[in-house]
């Protein structure tokens, strides 16, 4: 990132109904709506954000992780910084979709792709269907830059997620890392 381009672009990505946007919402307003759940589609949101004495724009964008928007939710990987794979903790068939089916998503479209893993619903252990050290094991494996449980309700971890996102954006990518995305 140069330092005329003060953007970061953070894409949260996962299945359907596991609270990425109840995420995105709980650190951009700093509040919890548990009202009744409506798929997003496709949603972005911009904020200021001081980051070292300086101003950057934050793009947060939010994306459906139903099927029938595959095609759409693609085009949010486009000049991606880092990308939050979200699973549920309370739903174990979120956590393997991270594997078959995010990660390869994201690798495919982004090979280089800088990510961090998020464990949303971390207020609800006691329906806990994946151990947080099944979390850390599978960001090892997949190559996460990052890994953290969060909870949108009791705000536990959303700032620090934001936080780790926000600070693997803004490392320098290697040398041979040129173009971060490519949409087909």
């Amino acid at each position: 990132m140069t330092l005329k381009d003060k953007k970061i672009r953070i894409t949260v990505v996962g299945d359907g109904g596991i609270g990425k946007t109840s995420m995105l919402i709980a650190y951009k307003d700093k509040t919890f709506d548990d009202s009744q759940y409506i798929p997003t589609v496709f949603d972005v949101y911009s904020m200021t954000v001081p980051i070292n004495g300086e101003d950057y724009t934050v793009i947060l964008s939010d994306t459906a992780g139903q099927e029938e928007f595959d095609k759409l939710r693609k085009f949010a990987y486009k000049n991606v910084d880092v990308f939050i794979l979200c699973y549920s903790i309370n739903e174990r068939s979120s956590f393997e979709n991270v594997r078959l089916q995010w990660n390869p998503e994201i690798r495919h479209s982004c090979p280089h792709a800088k990510i961090i893993l998020a464990g949303t619903k971390a207020d609800d252990v006691v329906n806990a269907a994946v151990l947080e050290m099944e979390g850390r094991k599978l960001a090892k494996n997949i190559k996460a830059n990052g890994f953290l449980h969060n909870s949108a309700k009791t705000r536990y971890n959303i700032e620090e997620t934001f936080a780790k996102a926000i600070s693997v954006a803004l490392q320098p990518p290697p040398s041979s890392q040129l173009e971060c995305c490519s949409i087909l």
